[in-house]
């Protein structure tokens, strides 16, 4: 479940959206164990240990696929080991009513945003970054964010979140 089946040297676009899957189906099957042990976790050492140890995993893991992308820019880790974190996840789908594709898209669109390089790197020619997938339009004022959420999510749509996942 935690291996996304990518390698650093793929594509950035790829490496994106097949991490981003692969978080989703582990979060999808941990779920509630996950939520339980953070409800204990201030109170148990035990389990306050297995959730550091298993997030350094989950954090190596994307500073070893992504190597290339945080190159000089080591600033973004954080950042994107939050955007892959179970909790960014379970925000998406238990609060925000998200659906299991529309938390994939918004996360890949999320983490793509982040890692993607604007220029080329080291001089080298402009051929774009993400292969043919378009960036996000961005906001004037605030370059570097999307305005726009992904088609068919609840932000997209206008409407109020139920709170319940898939719905």
């Amino acid at each position: 479940l935690v291996d996304p089946g990518v390698s650093p040297d793929e594509p950035t676009d790829r490496k994106v959206r097949l991490v981003v899957e692969a978080r989703v189906r582990l979060f999808e099957a941990i779920a509630p164990s996950a939520r339980a042990a953070r409800v204990w976790a201030h109170r148990h050492g035990t389990v306050r240990d297995l959730m550091v140890q298993s997030r350094a995993g989950l954090r190596t893991q994307l500073r070893l696929l992504f190597a290339g992308e945080l190159d000089g820019r080591a600033g973004l880790l954080p950042a994107l080991d939050a955007l892959c974190a179970f909790e960014t996840y379970d925000l998406l789908r238990s609060d925000q009513g998200l659906s299991r594709p529309a938390t994939v898209d918004a996360l890949a669109v999320a983490v793509l945003a982040l890692v993607a390089r604007r220029g080329p790197p080291n001089g080298a020619a402009s051929g774009g970054t993400c292969g043919s997938t378009p960036p996000p339009r961005r906001c004037g004022r605030w370059p570097g964010i999307p305005t726009a959420w992904p088609s068919g999510s609840p932000a997209s749509s206008g409407q109020p979140s139920t709170g319940r996942p898939g719905r």
